[in-house]
């Protein structure tokens, strides 16, 4: 379930508006609101709502799924509880998908991407974890993805890469970097947790 909060335009203050959001589909165990980020996944010019729901069953056990809301594009319209569309990056269980949600420039891209962490993934070993990048364009993002593995996939397991994701100019050089959480990565200890960071 997400909560939805406004802000007050009088006092800049942001207010709790007593409205909730689910979708219509919900199950036991499906983690609606792991996640949550907004972005123009279709290219109309308005930001829509995206949820990561991690244990959902639609296409496997625990695959997990992105709800989008469309924006409704009219001033003080809030969302409705149905969803517009879905996004399934695996349908292999228990892979996760949606742990994580970002967008950005990368790779000379002109539009933002849109990165989302499945931590669960078995690619090539237990749990690694890997991230599907969605590219953007002037008409909103891809239908397809290609994959960010974890550097290190053929000789670890259990890091849960792609549990967290964002986007900047790490180095200042000019060009976005992609930075991914592995929390449960053993390098410096065991389960003490690492970020590998991803440069143009």
């Amino acid at each position: 379930m997400e909560y939805l909060f406004e802000s007050d335009n009088t006092t800049g203050k942001v207010v709790f508006s007593n409205y909730t959001l689910f979708q219509t589909t919900l199950a036991s165990s499906d983690s609606f609101g792991y996640s949550v980020l907004t972005v123009d996944y279709d290219g109309d010019g308005d930001e829509e709502l995206l949820v990561g729901a991690i244990g959902d069953d639609t296409q496997g056990s625990a695959a997990g799924r992105v709800v989008v809301y469309d924006n409704p594009g009219t001033p003080g319209t809030l969302l409705d509880n149905t969803a517009d569309s879905y996004i399934y990056p695996s349908a292999t269980l228990n892979y996760l998908c949606g742990s994580a949600l970002a967008k950005g420039k990368y790779s000379n891209s002109s539009y933002d991407d849109l990165f989302i962490g499945c931590m669960g993934a078995d690619v090539p070993t237990y749990d690694v974890g890997i991230v599907h990048q969605y590219a953007g364009s002037v008409t909103g993002v891809s239908a397809s993805s290609t994959t960010i593995s974890h550097p290190e996939a053929a000789s670890v397991s259990s890091d849960y890469f792609g549990a967290a994701i964002t986007i900047l100019d790490m180095n200042r050089d000019g060009n976005n970097d992609l930075v991914i959480g592995a929390h449960q990565d053993d390098d410096p200890g065991v389960s003490a947790g690492s970020i590998f960071i991803f440069t143009e």
